[in-house]
Order: C-alpha cells, then sequence, then structure tokens
C-alpha cells in the first residue's frame, strides 16, 4: 500500500475530488468554480478519474497537464483505475467491462484482435500516472483514501482491497 503524509499546516485549504468516471466537462466545471490556488491549497483527487463516462482519455490528460504544473496535487488510486492495471497486465477483462471499462477502452481507441485479446494504445505518460497513484493520503487530521476504512481496525492497519472497494458495511 503506498502512502503519503503532508502536513496542514503547509496549506491554506484542502480540497477533495472523488469519483470523475470519464466525465471531463463536469471536471472542467468543477475546477473553474472552487477557488483552488496551487500556489497555496492541497488539491486531493480521491480516484475514479475513468469509466462509465465518455472522456476518460481527456480526464487524465487534464490530470497529468494539472500535475505538471503544480506539486500541490494528490492523486489516489480508485477501484477503477486498479481494474484498469489489471486489464493491462492480463487480467481476464469481463470484471473491467462490467464495470464500465469499456468506455475508456474506448476513448483511448482499445480495439479487439481476437477474442479476449485486445490492442493497447495508451500513451506512456498516461500509464506512468496510473502506476503512480498512491492508496492512502494522510494529514494530522485526515486520512484520505478512495472508498473508506473498515470500521473498528486501526488507519494503521486498514487493507489496499477495503481501501479501494469498501461499502458493503456503509450502504446495508
Amino acid at each position: 500500500m503506498r502512502s503519503r503524509f503532508v502536513s496542514e499546516g503547509d496549506y491554506r485549504n484542502i480540497y477533495a475530488i472523488g469519483d470523475i468516471h470519464g466525465m471531463a466537462g463536469n471536471l472542467e466545471e468543477l475546477l473553474d468554480i472552487i477557488p483552488y490556488d496551487p500556489a497555496e491549497d492541497l488539491l486531493v483527487f480521491l480516484g475514479d478519474y475513468i469509466d462509465r463516462g465518455p472522456d476518460s482519455r481527456r480526464v487524465i490528460e487534464m490530470l497529468c497537464r494539472l500535475r505538471s504544473k503544480t506539486e500541490n496535487v494528490v492523486f489516489l488510486m480508485g477501484n477503477h483505475e486498479q481494474m484498469f492495471l489489471d486489464f493491462l497486465n492480463g487480467a481476464d477483462p469481463l470484471l473491467y467491462f462490467w464495470n464500465g471499462g469499456k468506455a475508456t477502452l474506448e476513448s483511448y481507441g482499445f480495439r479487439e484482435v481476437d477474442y479476449g485479446r485486445y490492442e493497447v494504445f495508451l500513451p506512456d505518460e498516461h500509464r506512468k500516472f496510473f502506476e503512480a497513484l498512491i492508496h492512502v493520503l494522510e494529514t494530522e487530521n485526515y486520512f484520505f483514501v478512495h472508498a473508506g476504512v473498515r470500521p473498528g481496525v486501526d488507519l494503521s492497519e486498514q487493507n489496499e482491497e477495503d481501501l479501494l472497494w469498501i461499502r458493503h458495511e456503509f450502504i446495508y
């Protein structure tokens, strides 16, 4: 599990954005609304940048551009990024497709070359972006993750799967 600690005192504000899901237009609108100042504030993205929506590639391009302009931005891994990396590394594509991955593949121009085998057109910068995602951002008072934490388990003992997937404990 990859994590990072930052001190809240280093920033005027901390903004968190989650679950963009390939909606680049909505992300642009949100970034225009929040008064984020890259020199003084920290912007934390909580994962699920891709899948479902039509513009996953454009979302990743926007996030890569943002990262190149400031160090005051942190990108966390979401379960959809983990499924995408698993897909790229040869995992069975059905789980990924079932969870909205087809939209991401189409935004990148992926194509099936044989049943279950896909040709990948992922820019190197984008692959590096996905591979560099962390699971936890911790401050003195906050513990940022994608999905949540297991109740009753110390934060230092949380497991990666829960950080990416936990929901049953909060929904049912």
